[in-house]
């Protein structure tokens, strides 16, 4: 009962970590696998634990799927997000504030478009819309 607890406190620590600190973040994230015995054929996904292939694949999917949903934190404040809004909203009424995002502040061209496209890293994890930086390495003018 303690361990499951204390488990739970250092998820949420490392929670708040992620949104705050992703330099702490990632430093505790390290220091724990470093520590971990585990091998990765046994995991325990929202307290069912999962020992096929087949079941950890569907952990981790039903995970990042979770991951990246945009639902209301419990632990979130309300007030303070009432208080930002209203900030936002009261920023953008302001006259004397440039509120066109559509202008670029300096020229591109395509040679630097490609240069930097032809520098991007492989084997980088895709962004939300699944696209990779390979896709646009390779992909040719058409996608790029």
């Amino acid at each position: 009962m303690a361990s499951r607890r204390y488990d739970e406190e250092e998820m949420d620590r490392i929670d708040t970590l992620a949104e705050i600190d992703q330099t702490a973040f990632w430093k505790v994230v390290n220091s724990k696998c470093a520590k971990s015995k585990q091998n990765g054929r046994e995991l325990d996904f929202d307290g069912k634990r999962e020992t096929t292939i087949d079941g950890v694949l569907r952990g981790w999917n039903s995970h990042f799927k979770r991951l990246y949903s945009f639902e209301e934190n419990p632990k979130f404040d309300p007030l303070h997000k009432e208080l930002v809004e209203n900030s936002v909203k009261e920023y953008l009424k302001t006259p004397d504030v440039d509120h066109d995002y559509t202008e670029i502040a300096y020229e591109t061209n395509t040679t630097e478009l490609d240069q930097i496209i032809t520098e991007l890293p492989n084997n980088k994890t895709a962004s939300l819309d699944n696209i990779t930086y390979e896709h646009l390495k390779y992909g040719g003018p058409t996608l790029t």
